[in-house]
């Protein structure tokens, strides 16, 4: 099932980077020399947490379709990632 997460990225053209996290996936974020290679790197980290999510039986949060912002030099972008339904539900 395809899920698209809103994530947060932070920083500006200065040199230092930028940073960003899933506000649905708490502890998942992810880093970067510019915005494209940042949103790359969250992709990776929603699939890993997902994986983690679904490795512990944990559940996996559903997106929400707003992502409130309120931090200078920051954006949302939305990120579609496939997930796998829960070892228990699938059908053999």
């Amino acid at each position: 099932m395809i899920k698209r997460y809103g994530v947060v990225i932070e920083g500006d053209e200065s040199g230092s980077g930028f940073s960003a996290y899933a506000p649905d996936l708490p502890g998942c974020i992810g880093a970067g020399a510019t915005v494209e290679e940042t949103a790359r790197d969250m992709r990776s980290a929603i699939t890993a947490h997902i994986q983690w999510l679904l490795r512990d039986g944990d559940p996996v949060p559903d997106p929400k379709d707003v992502v409130p912002v309120d931090i200078p030099h920051a954006s949302v972008t939305f990120i579609e990632v496939d997930v796998p339904a829960p070892a228990n539900t699938l059908k053999a």
